[in-house]
């Protein structure tokens, strides 16, 4: 069966888990949890002007979605880095709003995927 999404590499991620769906629903439902914390501390840390804290959170979200084959966030999670290490403050606002739109669309089609 192929499977086609827009906002991860299924196969991929299927293939890093050993084929084990099962393992494959735990992975996405922990990395939903904690992307959802790291978004909050990314909003958090920019209202206080903390741009070593944003740009710190921005990393795990790289790392983390890179994990669960995310097409997209892992590039956006690094633009927001460096600009919260560049303290680019405007640039910090728009990739900290990309990430979580895109953020939206892969939890979206995870849960699709996933049926949770």
């Amino acid at each position: 069966m192929t499977i086609t999404t827009t906002q991860f590499d299924y196969s991929d991620f299927k293939w890093r888990l050993g084929e084990n769906t099962e393992l494959m629903k735990v992975v996405v439902s922990e990395f939903l949890n904690e992307t959802y914390a790291f978004l909050d501390k990314i909003e958090s840390a920019t209202e206080a002007e903390n741009w070593d804290d944003v740009a710190s959170f921005a990393h795990k979200v790289k790392g983390a979605s890179s994990e669960v084959s995310s097409l997209h966030l892992p590039s956006l999670a690094k633009k927001l880095e460096l600009a919260a290490r560049a303290k680019t403050i405007e640039d910090v606002l728009i990739f900290k709003a990309d990430l979580r739109r895109s953020f939206e669309a892969l939890e979206g089609e995870m849960r699709l995927e996933f049926e949770f």
